[in-house]
């Protein structure tokens, strides 16, 4: 690209820098010859003339307009970056303790005030223009990227992709290949990642020591300022657009497989067909079982370290009650809501919640529990006494009876209301299901209603 470099020459901070750097270059020229100082000093004092001349015309000649001000930015900053490349293809070639000298060298001839103030002025030179077109950005970049996706054959794109897809999976492979015959520079390669998260860590406990630092209703202010900036009209705008993408997914799987049959499941089977149908299950199931025994090593060495620090478990059991109590409290609050609800609505709650639930499923979910059990049964009659009796063996039945002791003891007289209040429909619904009644389970029935005969009477004999 093409630069006017006339319009910067013309510029007075140009003609003012020229004047200044053209003595220094030439007494470097002359160094202690006093010919070349003699014929060289003419000159100089002719630069220094002419562009001292040309400086003191205030807005003659020298003078630029706003459209070359313009013209002049967007050429200088286009230069700029190309001098910024020759400047550092210069400097990579310099010695570490040149680049040092250079960089001690920027930094001392840039004032902090100088920077600030420039800094400044650019911020509010933005602002203002942005006081003026909000949009400027958007309107900026709208015709580039409407030119381009106009010019755009999205499928040429898109057949490019999908034909760069392989060739870069097949470079990273290469890279992969290459890079692991030298282990020492992946180790260092991955010794990144813990630098980076140290620094992240870092950094936010800084910021957040920092905001520590403030009093609470600062702290509280600033995160509610927060807050109120957040715009629920378009976080619902958000929802309702999700919503809506939800449910046009699962009209159209219903529209798009056959009836009853929506087409989403079936390419979900296909999907986790193909999966496991390549994976190692095994390896699978055995990485499950080792994640649940380092979330089971965390546990212990979390309960370790507190048990080792006196008063952490009774801090822990009293927060964990208090996160509980949260849980209650939200539940609580909804079957208060529930409950200051009119007949007609919570009729029609009764009504939504009990069509709405699949009774079928229900039902299904208990008798397939049903059938395993019993198919287990069938197939090992001795895994149900096996499990209790392992069980019970490893039971303390000691404190077991304790706690059974003290509880039909010093907490009878708490739970008989409750008691009195329940026992009663009990044993008259245990009466009604004993019964005389034609059916496959009388046998069992009558041999229940012998038994309780037997033993009250039994009962009634001894005392």
């Amino acid at each position: 690209m093409n630069y006017d470099v006339s319009r910067i020459v013309k510029t007075r901070p140009f003609r003012k820098m020229m004047a200044d750097i053209i003595p220094g270059l030439a007494g470097a020229w002359w160094g202690k010859n006093p010919v070349k100082k003699m014929i060289a000093m003419p000159v100089v004092r002719g630069f220094q003339k002419a562009f001292s001349a040309v400086h003191g015309h205030a807005g003659s000649e020298g003078g630029l307009s706003s459209e070359e001000v313009v013209e002049l930015g967007v050429n200088l900053s286009g230069m700029c970056v190309q001098v910024a490349h020759a400047i550092t293809e210069s400097v990579q070639s310099l010695t570490p303790q040149e680049r040092e000298n250079l960089l001690s060298g920027i930094t001392k001839n840039m004032s902090g005030e100088e920077v600030s103030s420039l800094l400044s002025r650019w911020c509010e030179i933005v602002n203002q223009v942005y006081e003026h077109n909000p949009n400027l950005l958007a309107q900026s970049l709208e015709e580039p990227i409407r030119r381009w996706i106009e010019n755009t054959d999205m499928a040429d794109a898109r057949e490019v992709f999908e034909k760069m897809s392989g060739d870069i999976v097949g470079v990273s492979r290469i890279v992969n290949e290459v890079l692991w015959q030298y282990p020492a520079k992946v180790v260092l390669l991955l010794s990144i990642l813990p630098d980076l998260g140290n620094m992240i860590i870092t950094i936010l406990a800084n910021t957040l020591k920092h905001m520590n630092a403030l009093s609470p209703d600062l702290v509280g202010d600033v995160m509610l300022s927060l807050l109120r900036k957040m715009d629920g009209e378009r976080t619902a705008e958000l929802l309702n657009e999700a919503a809506e993408l939800v449910r046009k997914l699962d009209t159209g799987s219903s529209l798009l497989g056959e009836p009853g049959n929506p087409q989403f499941p079936q390419e979900l089977h296909r999907f986790f067909g193909d999966i496991m149908k390549h994976a190692d299950t095994e390896k699978l199931f055995r990485a499950g079982v080792s994640m649940a025994a380092g979330k089971r090593s965390i546990h212990q060495a979390m309960d370790t370290l507190m048990g080792e620090k006196e008063g952490t478990f009774a801090m822990a059991a009293k927060y964990r009650a208090e996160i509980t109590n949260e849980g209650l409290r939200t539940r609580s609050h909804r079957l208060q809501c529930l409950e200051r609800l009119g007949d007609q609505e919570a009729a029609r709650v009764g009504l939504a919640w009990t069509t709405a639930l699949d009774q079928q499923a229900v039902a299904d979910n208990i008798n397939d529990t049903l059938v395993l059990l019993n198919r287990i049964h069938d197939a090992d009659p001795e895994s149900g006494s096996r499990l209790l009796t392992g069980v019970m063996s490893q039971v303390d039945l000691y404190e077991l009876e304790e706690t059974v002791k003290w509880m039909t003891g010093d907490g009878a007289a708490i739970i008989k209301p409750a008691g009195r209040a329940i026992m009663p429909r009990m044993v008259h619904m245990l009466c009604d299901m004993l019964e005389h009644s034609d059916d496959e389970f009388e046998e069992e029935a009558a041999g229940a209603r012998t038994r309780l005969y037997n033993l009250l009477m039994e009962e009634e004999a001894k005392s």
